[in-house]
């Protein structure tokens, strides 16, 4: 069996960060590395947006920029995993990366001696470093193809056992370039570090050791402080550095001492190293001021500790660069960040590892608080929070899950309300009628009647409750969506997110229509061609037409206006190419002309109305009668004749052509940009004001006046379409010929499945020629037909408008299911991202059509709002792609969000890291298990002191050499040598304490803080929590378990754990009873031996991995869990973190030993071990499903085995027990003995039994830790999906199950139901068609595996690694093919394409449709 592998979202971790001028030499922009992933971000509008994303095939270690001398836009210099140095430059063209040059450097791998682990730039500059031994300068240059590296000199470092921590450039002035460098000496037990001066010759081609000094063991990070302007013609021994070390930072100068200042600490870590330890720091701005006659220079730099803490480090120099005073003081409190990126000097990019990259407005800078101690702000006080790039690593865990929410149905609301207010009503007649009472009643009436009333109101609550009863079950739809449930983040900033595949839609406004009537279509209209923003909205209703204006965010409704009747119902309307205005409606057209004269024409009585109509700037297509079709056009007079009809045979049901909209000449009156772009005038918003008295709030306006054109620039053909396109009740749609020599001539004819209900041409500008007979031409206009049909489907073809009869349809109908059979599909033409776009309307959700012109290809993404009536597009002032749409009577102003999101994310925030979830099968409540470890006392007091220390012992070891150096007398020699050894004895006895201190404050006891979040899907923002009883307990599994009617959740937690070594007091098993009210109710507890790991529940059998013990519980009728069998053999299982059960067969995961799979037979009991994995892996996470094992593991291994094959008859023999052990052991071999078994294993037993190995069929190497793997539907096709740490979502669709789906649905027309829940009699349904589509699956992998490899040759990874060794890292790839690697083929220029197409015998368009259709499966 094969797959085919694709990314739905890329990873969302972020690395390493620089910025650059790489888009345009004046413009900043951020370029970040997300393991194997490269993008650009644009810096425009105060936001970063995404602009281009490219994958390297490999692991990108480090980036920097690279600035050449030209001034021309910058490069990126990558180093990867692979040896690979790649200089790669932005292509504006394109909008692509594109590797000018590339060079192995060193061998392949990550390894520790091989620079490249570490990049500085300076300039043309790459300083390329190792952590162990070795460092290279290289030299880029411009070649006359390209980029060039014009030297490479390495360096090894001394002595060899010495690592290299961090390094740092010089900004100086002469021709010698010079670095720092911080390195340990490994052989010094107290790690000792030496800051090293290194000089570049470029002459010699040399790198040469200038000076060594011993520095603070602690220091890890530096930052060069820039020369000053006026020191440029002056020597450069003047350097100055910024050392940070643990819980200080140090000023550096040659010339004189340095200058130490202590980091402010935060109170509420008092006693966390990580308040010490600064992670990232950025150099922002110098400012120039003069103090007394004297020049000073201010330097100010942003820096970050491990907390997240900002503090504003502030030097002072003069003009000869010698120190003047040095401050640090606490600035905010942000996400821990990788790298500080400052941009224009206002705004701060935060990227981040693990949680959202934000981006904030610095406010202020000045700060007049220096303390050493510090409360951080709950609030930020000197940023501003912009926006944000969201992020969902790290990605713990995820389940698909199918959770029952209920819809309301609105038509149903409308009745329940009337009937409400009707009972209302009479109620208060009877009331009225029963106060006519006399004043002389008696008591007893009075009784009487207060009896009769509680009746009255008894029988109308009864009533009102039966009511309610029936309209909760009309009004009230029960539906299934599937989401993707993730836990993410990392203690405090931790959440559940619900991911919905779609993109997310920001709701601007949501105004109520005050109309009886539904409205039927709306339409945005300009006033002017030359106008960017639309003026106004159009509704139509089926007796009126409305007209709305939005200003200033309201909505106003124009009561009076030449521009349209608003009598009567408007079927389409349009702003012609002479800037007159056409309405038309069901008794004909109405055309206003630009000098204001109104002209109507209307249909006979006899010929009927018009039912469907088409309109473009020039032309007009009218069906009158559901048969005839009457063509009216523009001449240059402004008059609009009919020019012909023509009667079909068939019932027409859709009508289009060919409409441009972007008009390109000059007006004669200049155009008011300030305003809305209409005609009216000031005159008219002071009426508009005077209007304000109105009752109803509503504006009247007064008379429009359009503009006038010029006729002698106007082009009246260029804007007319060749043909009509007509949709049929008989399932085909018909172009017609409107040349004047070919009118209403029969082109083409298309038969289709469902008749056309809607018809749609997208008309996209682009370098790329989709038509190989056709002479490129740059920025050529490409038409694409989109059809939608009435069974759910959408029918895209590529159509040439200037072609002949023959060639009219270029290439093959691409097919995208997106409704079901009776969902008909309506098209709506919108703008997004600057290009044409079509919103297709399903019966459930919509989706958007658009064009990526980076990637050459179509993206079809559902919206992730609730589904409209209708749409429109709109752009104004501050809202340049807008969408309004009608929603029963409301209408709704919303904004799509980019293309780069492919979720539409709801967080839920969470207190702790959350670990696992699982949901109640019914209702749908989510319980998450939450664990987080706070160690209980950290040493920052100890390790000032320990470094205090220390530097006294260097100081006593100095004084006491020199007063050696003093003695001139031998006896005296000889007793100074004495006191020397007693001296050295103390030393080491006090480093020897220090240690011990440090030991035994690691030795203490770390507190774990655990429980259990429960949380209801209609209610996410309320939160319940269940902490556990006991103290030091901490929960590691949780699982659901139904007996009869009642849900138990079931807990593993452990009692007093460490991580290294891993241990536990005793773990227990504890059994709540899930309440109606979301409470937690304790059964029972079990205590065991290890930590209770993971577990699984099958019906009543509880399988739990407690350390490297399998162990089976039954929970019997008394809510008791009885143990019924285990395995306890610590030479097969380390420890188990995965389980699943299959039928029998129990598959085990371990975290260091790969699969085993075990055969328990519940009748008596008896638990065998079967098969294993052969080969070693670290498993995370594993899927079973029917005949395949899916495994991932740490190393970024994703792979599938197969079951091994069991007898059929196996199950139905007795097992008993056998004492031939010999015959067993044979036996075992084949699986086929079902009489040996044996009750429990022991280390004294593990030799009996020789278990088979588990056939692996595919491997493929994804480069990040895999989370979770599931299976998925998609309509009838399924995919298996996975997760990673760093938040990639990905998919594995098996090349069989399409061609099971269609077999099933050409045979008898209904779909394969694949259960997740198999049962014992159960058929696989791919059996039956197993050798029938054999021939086709091999097909399938045939074509994928040659154009991959085709592709291979024709592209070199960014990488450097063959494209097939990266997906063979660990294990040889097989059984997969990598679909991110075949889109690859949408981006090769139209030779490549060529060539490929040639050796696939196949033409472009082929094999682009074959790849579209593939990631259209997953939708």
């Amino acid at each position: 069996m094969s797959f085919y592998h694709l990314t739905i979202q890329q990873p969302t971790s972020i690395f390493q960060s620089t910025k650059g001028n790489f888009i345009e030499s004046t413009k900043e922009d951020v370029v970040s590395s997300r393991g194997r992933i490269l993008t650009l971000y644009s810096y425009s509008h105060n936001s970063l947006i995404e602009v281009s994303t490219i994958q390297f095939f490999g692991f990108i270690r480090d980036l920097c920029v690279v600035t050449m001398p030209d001034g021309e836009q910058d490069l990126v210099a990558v180093t990867t995993d692979a040896g690979f140095l790649s200089v790669i430059k932005f292509d504006q063209e394109s909008k692509l990366f594109v590797c000018v040059h590339q060079e192995q450097i060193t061998e392949k791998g990550l390894k520790r001696n091989l620079p490249g682990f570490r990049i500085y730039s300076k300039n043309n500059l790459l300083l390329l470093t190792a952590v162990e031994q070795s460092a290279m300068v290289l030299v880029i240059e411009k070649a006359k193809n390209g980029y060039s590296i014009k030297k490479k000199v390495s360096h090894k470092t001394s002595p060899e056992c010495s690592l290299l921590v961090n390094a740092c450039w010089l900004n100086t002035f002469d021709n010698f370039h010079s670095f720092y460098t911080i390195e340990m000496d490994c052989q010094n037990s107290l790690g000792q570090k030496s800051l090293i001066k290194y000089r570049f010759d470029p002459k010699i081609s040399k790198i040469i050791e200038k000076n060594r000094i011993t520095i603070d063991p602690s220091s890890n990070f530096l930052i060069n402080v820039p020369n000053n302007i006026s020191n440029k013609n002056k020597s450069n021994d003047n350097e100055c550095l910024l050392i940070f070390s643990e819980g200080k930072v140090t000023f550096f100068n040659k010339m004189e001492n340095e200058k130490t200042i202590l980091i402010p600490i935060n109170k509420n870590y008092r006693n966390d190293q990580k308040a010490l330890n600064i992670n990232c720091g950025i150099f922002c701005y110098s400012k120039k001021k003069t103090e007394k006659e004297s020049l000073i220079f201010k330097n100010y730099f942003l820096i970050q500790n491990d907390l997240g803490d900002l503090f504003k480090l502030t030097v002072v120099l003069n003009n000869k660069n010698n120190f003047k005073s040095i401050s640090i003081e606490y600035f905010d409190t942000v996400s821990v960040s990788t790298n500080l990126i400052f941009l224009d000097q206002k705004f701060l990019f935060v990227p981040s590892n693990f949680g959202s990259h934000i981006f904030y407005q610095v406010k202020d800078w000045d700060i007049n608080e220096n303390k050493e101690l510090f409360l951080p702000n709950q609030e930020l006080k000197h940023l501003i929070y912009i926006h944000e790039i969201g992020s969902i690593s790290p990605l713990i865990n995820s389940k698909i899950l199918q959770i029952e929410k209920q819809l309301f149905n609105k038509d149903k609301d409308k009745e329940r309300e009337q009937k409400q207010t009707n009972k209302r009503k009479a109620k208060k007649e009877n009331e009225n009628k029963k106060i006519e009472i006399d004043m002389g009643m008696d008591f007893e009436n009075e009784k009487e009647n207060e009896k009769e009333k509680e009746k009255e109101n008894e029988t109308d609550n009864i009533t009102d409750e039966n009511d309610n009863d029936n309209d909760n079950d009309d009004n009230y739809k029960e539906k299934t969506i599937p989401n993707l449930y993730c836990l993410s983040g990392i203690s405090n900033n931790s959440s559940l997110q619900i991911l919905e595949y779609g993109l997310p839609v920001s709701e601007m406004s949501e105004y109520e229509i005050n109309s009886e009537n539904k409205p039927i279509k709306i339409w945005s209209v300009r006033t002017n061609n030359c106008s960017k923003y639309h003026d106004y909205f159009i509704i139509s209703y089926s007796t009126k037409t409305e007209l709305l204006q939005i200003k200033e965010g309201n909505v106003f409704s124009v009561l009076e206006t030449n521009l349209l009747d608003l009598n009567v119902q408007t079927l389409e309307c349009n702003l012609m190419i002479d800037n007159s205005f056409i309405q038309i409606t069901k008794n004909g057209f109405r055309h206003l002309k630009h000098n204001g004269k109104v002209v109507n024409w209307k249909v006979s009585s006899k010929q009927g109305s018009v039912e469907h109509c088409i309109i473009n700037s020039s032309q007009i297509i009218l069906n009158v009668g559901n048969k005839k079709i009457i063509y009216f056009e523009l001449n240059k007079k402004g008059d609009m004749p009919k020019k012909s009809n023509f009667k079909l045979n068939e019932q027409i049901c859709s009508l289009n052509f060919l409409i441009k909209e972007n008009f390109k000449f000059i007006n004669t009156e200049d155009e008011d940009e300030s305003g809305s772009g209409s005609g009216s005038g000031s005159e008219s918003e002071n009426e508009n004001e005077s209007g304000n008295d109105n009752d109803n709030d509503k504006y009247t306006f007064p008379l429009l006046k359009i503009k006038n054109y010029s006729k002698e620039k106007l082009n009246y053909d260029l804007y007319k379409s060749p043909f009509l396109i007509v949709g049929n009740l008989k399932n085909q749609i018909i172009f017609f010929s409107l040349l004047d020599n070919k009118l209403f001539q029969n082109m083409l004819t298309i038969d289709l499945e469902s008749s056309a209900q809607s018809i749609e041409i997208m008309e996209i500008q682009t370098n790329t020629n989709f038509n190989t007979n056709l002479k490129k031409q740059e920025n050529s206009t490409v038409y694409f037909l989109n059809i939608g049909l009435d069974n759910g489907e959408l029918i895209q073809y590529l159509i040439n408008p200037n072609s002949s009869m023959g060639d009219l349809i270029i290439n093959e109908p691409n097919v995208l299911k997106l409704g079901g059979k009776n969902s008909i599909i309506q098209l709506f033409k919108i703008q997004f991202m600057g290009v044409n776009a079509i919103i297709a309307k399903g019966l459930e959700k919509s989706w958007l059509i658009s064009y990526l012109e980076s990637n050459n290809k179509f993206k079809f993404t559902p919206i992730c709002y609730p589904n409209c009536d209708r749409y429109c597009f709109f752009s104004q002032r501050g809202i340049p792609e807008g969408v309004i749409a009608i929603d029963s009577n409301k209408l709704k102003i919303f904004i799509i969000e980019k293309l780069c999101k492919n979720f539409s994310e709801t967080f839920i925030p969470l207190n702790n890291t959350p670990r696992k979830i699982v949901s109640h099968p019914i209702n749908g409540i989510m319980f998450i298990l939450l664990r987080d470890l706070i160690k209980k006392a950290n040493n920052q007091q100890s390790n000032i002191k320990y470094i205090q220390k220390n530097e006294k012992v260097e100081e006593m070891k100095i004084e006491k050499e020199k007063d050696d150096d003093n003695d001139d007398d031998d006896d005296d020699d000889k007793d100074n040598g004495e006191q020397d050894n007693e001296d050295k004895d103390k030393n080491n006895d006090e480093r020897k304490n220090e240690y011990n201190e440090i030991k035994r404050l690691k030795n203490k006891k770390d507190i774990w803080k655990s429980n259990v979040a429960i949380i209801h899907p209609n209610y996410p923002n309320t939160l319940l929590f269940h902490e556990f009883k006991q103290k030091e307990e901490v929960g590691f599994s949780l699982s659901i378990l139904k007996k009869y009617d009642d849900y138990y959740l079931i807990v593993g937690t452990a009692v007093s754990v460490s991580l290294i070594p891993r241990k536990c007091k005793f773990g227990i098993l504890t059994v709540y009873k899930i309440t109606k009210n979301m409470d937690l109710e304790l059964i029972t507890k079990i205590k065991v031996e290890d930590i209770p790991y993971c577990l699984y529940v099958e019906k009543d059998f509880l399988y739990a991995g407690i350390g490297s013990i399998l162990r089976i519980y039954k929970f019997n009728d008394e809510e008791k869990l009885i143990q019924k069998q285990e395995f306890a053999n610590k030479q097969i299982l380390n420890f188990i973190v995965s389980l699943s059960v299959k039928k029998d067969f129990i598959i085990v995961g371990d975290l260091s030993k790969s699969l085993f799979l075990f055969k328990y037979t519940k009748e008596t009991h008896i638990l065998r071990f079967v098969a294993k994995d052969p080969l070693p892996r670290f498993i995370t996470t594993h899927y079973n499903d029917k005949k395949f094992l899916f495994g991932g593991d740490k190393f970024g291994n994703l792979f599938v085995s197969k079951f091994p094959k069991v007898n059929p008859n196996y199950k139905s023999k007795k097992l008993t027990k056998s004492n031939n052990n010999k015959k067993d052991d044979q036996n075992n071999n084949n699986l086929n003995n079902s009489k040996s078994s044996f009750q429990k294993w022991n280390i004294e037993n593990r030799n009996i039994v020789n278990p088979i190995n588990i056939e692996n069929i595919a491997n493929f190497h994804i480069g990040e830790m895999i989370c979770s793997i599931q299976k998925a539907f998609s309509q009838n096709f399924y995919s298996y999906i996975y997760t990673t740490i760093l938040g990639t979502i990905g998919s594995l669709i098996p090349l069989k199950s399409l061609n099971v789906i269609n077999a099933n649905t050409e045979n008898n027309n209904e779909s394969i139901d694949y259960d997740l829940n198999d049962n014992e009699d159960e058929n696989d349904n791919e059996d039956e068609y197993e050798n029938k589509d054999k021939n086709n699956n091999d097909n399938l992998f045939i074509f994928f595996t040659k154009l991959q490899s085709l592709i291979q040759e024709q592209i070199k990874t960014f990488s450097g690694n063959v494209h097939s060794h990266w997906r063979s890292y660990y294990f040889t790839s097989k059984g997969i093919i990598d679909g991110d690697f075949c889109e690859l083929f949408f981006i090769l220029n139209i030779n490549q394409q060529k060539l490929i197409a040639n050796e696939m015998e196949s033409s472009i368009l082929e094999i682009s449709s074959k790849l579209q259709k593939m990631r259209n499966i997953i939708l």
